[in-house]
């Protein structure tokens, strides 16, 4: 009999004891144990409830289970019929409780069926367990991979199955699939637009000349923006001056007064001597002059008249008060040798003309006689952005014409021949003679070199002492002619 269990498999085994109605659970020794018994005619013990059959079990099962009675002697428990055959020997309860007790019988013998069709299952789940559990955590590591962490149960979390459903991502504009074809699609433009340009022009001479040709494109677009800045700020700070003065003066205040005109090319030429020599100085004196300005435009402009005599000096003002349209109200006179060493007086003299007449003309007679405290005033006067004060309020000296005359030895006049040697010595000479005529001869000296920076043209007063000597011999040749002739008519007669 041990023979013809022992080449069985276990399946083999748990179906024999299934036949049998022996328990088919457990390792093949014990299968084949139970058999050898049962086949030896030792009495089976049933099979006991697993934990699993009872979880499976429902409650109402158990209860009409525990309610039956067990039949008698070793049934099979596949056997449906025999089961009923058993359920139909087993005594009727009360006619009350007839319908419940075949209920809770039925429900006996399917639950029997149901264990005895069961068993296959578990043991096939048992066996299934160990892969569904590799499966289960082979899942969990590629959700944690692919989203940064095992999604919780929705049931643990107490939240819905969408809410720990992964977020979609977008794809945005910055995506290298995206600057791929962007790129790909400004080349084939730049291709269509330089093909048929190719066909009609000489591309390799454009290629060769394509730096030279940007780096001239690119100094004319700076040289415009530049141009356009500068016009810009020009722009802005003329408004900010206008604004300034609207306040500073009241919305109310008395109206510009008209620019003075000067004739600058009749007083110069009366003034500077003839000849092809100065003419070049006269072009350059006459529009200065006659500008009401200097370069840069926030200076006055400002001439210096070099005499040689006292009489030059005095014809030279008498021209320049002449040129003046309206000499009474563009013209201020000052003497140097009648002002004193009041700072606070010359100030205000110049202040009040020029607050009155922002274009006139201030016309200041031998500097070579004014004291040397008086500098600071007409620096300051001369000077880029120059300005005084007067009762609070700036009175700007930029737009007006400064005509200085000074008498100078006649070593300076020798170097007429040379303009910019002429110019140098004349400033020197003024340098010289401040600094001599002044306590403080060093602080005199700096003040007057600072006077000497601010004078934009030296101009020769008088007739040219190379034509006056070349006109005095000719006069005295022609008198020495006439006298030879004179000698000769006498002889004869």
């Amino acid at each position: 009999m041990e023979d013809e269990f022992e080449g069985l498999s276990y399946r083999e085994l748990q179906v024999r004891c299934r036949e049998k109605g022996l328990r088919a659970t457990g390792k093949a020794e014990e299968l084949l144990q139970r058999l050898l018994d049962n086949a030896a005619g030792e009495p089976a013990s049933p099979a006991p409830a697993t934990v699993r059959k009872a979880a499976k079990t429902p409650r109402t099962s158990r209860k009409a289970a525990a309610a039956a009675p067990e039949p008698a002697g070793p049934t099979p428990a596949a056997d449906k019929a025999a089961l009923l055959r058993a359920a139909a020997s087993t005594p009727l309860p009360p006619r009350s409780e007839e319908k419940l007790a075949a209920a809770e019988q039925k429900k006996w013998v399917h639950a029997q069926a149901d264990d005895a069709g069961g068993e296959d299952e578990d043991q096939e789940e048992e066996a299934e367990a160990p892969s569904r559990r590799r499966s289960a955590g082979s899942a969990r590591r590629r959700s944690s991979q692919s989203g940064g962490g095992a999604a919780p149960s929705s049931a643990r979390r107490g939240r819905s199955p969408s809410a720990t459903r992964p977020r979609a991502t977008t794809t945005g504009l910055t995506t290298p699939l995206f600057l791929v074809l962007l790129v790909t699609a400004a080349a084939a433009a730049f291709a269509a637009l330089a093909v048929p340009y190719c066909q009609h022009h000489d591309c390799a001479e454009l290629a060769r000349n394509l730096p030279e040709l940007a780096g001239e494109a690119a100094a004319a677009g700076w040289g415009a923006a530049r141009a356009r800045a500068l016009a810009g700020a020009d722009a802005v700070q003329e408004r900010a001056q206008q604004l300034l003065a609207k306040l500073s003066h009241g919305s109310a205040g008395p109206p510009r007064p008209p620019a003075c005109q000067f004739d600058a090319g009749a007083a110069l030429h009366a003034i500077m001597p003839a000849g092809e020599a100065y003419q070049g100085l006269k072009a350059a004196a006459t529009q200065l002059l006659g500008s009401q300005g200097a370069e840069p435009a926030d200076k006055p402009a400002v001439a210096l008249f070099a005499c040689a005599a006292e009489a030059g000096c005095h014809s030279a003002v008498r021209e320049l008060d002449q040129a003046a349209a309206d000499s009474e109200r563009c013209v201020l006179h000052l003497d140097g040798r009648h002002l004193g060493d009041d700072k606070g007086a010359l100030q205000g003299q110049l202040a009040d003309f020029l607050r009155a007449t922002p274009t006139g003309l201030v016309l200041l007679r031998r500097i070579d006689q004014m004291s040397p405290d008086l500098l600071p005033v007409l620096i300051n006067a001369l000077s880029e952005h120059g300005a005084f004060q007067q009762d609070g309020r700036p009175v700007a000296t930029k737009e007006a014409t400064f005509l200085l005359t000074s008498l100078m030895p006649s070593t300076v006049f020798d170097l007429m021949a040379d303009e910019i040697r002429f110019k140098q010595e004349a400033k020197t000479q003024m340098v010289v003679d401040f600094a001599l005529r002044s306590a403080d001869k060093e602080a005199a000296k700096a003040q007057a070199a600072a006077l000497r920076r601010r004078i934009d043209l030296v101009i020769p007063v008088g007739v040219d002492p190379f034509v006056e000597e070349a006109e005095a011999g000719a006069q005295h040749t022609a008198d020495a002619a006439a006298y030879e002739e004179a000698v000769e008519i006498a002889v004869e007669a």
